[in-house]
């Protein structure tokens, strides 16, 4: 089961996740999660404010979007 609507996520992004403040973001590449803190390439991915979300358990919050 998914942790996130993604009917209202755009078509680009293929990875939602939260992070520790329970920010929601999308992203078009896999961004990695170092310390608690979910990164990517900054020149080349794309990032999505989703909104908020719980912090709990943000470190296994990734999800790739549903096939």
């Amino acid at each position: 089961m998914s942790k996130y609507n993604w009917s209202k996520v755009p078509s680009w992004v293929n990875y939602v996740f939260t992070d520790q403040d329970g920010d929601v973001f999308g992203c078009d590449n896999k961004p990695t999660c170092d310390g608690g803190t979910f990164n990517g390439h900054p020149r080349y991915d794309k990032w999505y404010y989703l909104g908020k979300g719980s912090p709990e358990d943000y470190e296994n919050s990734l999800e790739e979007r549903p096939r």
